[in-house]
């Protein structure tokens, strides 16, 4: 089952203190994510973290999927859950869709969240997209071979835009 793109979301107290130090980390801020002044995304290879001032609690959250779904799936495998999801309109942005705050056994916050347009093929084909070029950054980061990174690419461009 698809539960969506996972990433963490912080609360910071100081937005730019934080993606500096993050930045020394490797993590790149992603430019268009995020709200100007109240919230940023940093990013290595697959790895990206929300950076939230003034709003949100510490979670990890997953997007793009269908979380009346997920929902429904964990309620069949009897697990005790909070709240339930639900559908809004988001009239900044334009954009429709649906959230879920869960909590797991220790409290950790585990939001669920899709707007409608992370459900188009063509946002989903953006997406494997870019889970490629974040996957040759993490091998290159890993020190990969000239030989896999050569395969790797091979790969890519044979099946990256099916």
């Amino acid at each position: 089952m698809y539960v969506g793109a996972a990433n963490l979301c912080l609360r910071v107290t100081d937005l730019e203190k934080s993606i500096r130090f993050y930045a020394a980390l490797g993590l790149s801020q992603v430019d268009g994510e995020g709200v100007a002044g109240v919230s940023a995304v940093v990013r290595r290879g697959n790895f990206s973290i929300f950076l939230m001032l003034k709003f949100g609690e510490d979670s990890l959250n997953f997007r793009g999927a269908d979380v009346f779904d997920i929902y429904e799936h964990l309620r069949g495998k009897k697990l005790e859950l909070k709240g339930k999801p639900e559908r809004y309109t988001n009239n900044e942005q334009g954009d429709d869709g649906a959230a879920w705050m869960a909590y797991d056994p220790d409290g950790h916050g585990v939001y669920f969240n899709t707007h409608l347009r992370e459900t188009t093929p063509e946002h989903r084909q953006e997406r494997v997209r870019q889970l490629l070029q974040n996957t040759e950054q993490d091998l290159v980061d890993l020190g990969a071979s000239t030989e896999c990174l050569d395969a790797f690419r091979e790969v890519v461009a044979k099946f990256g835009s099916d």
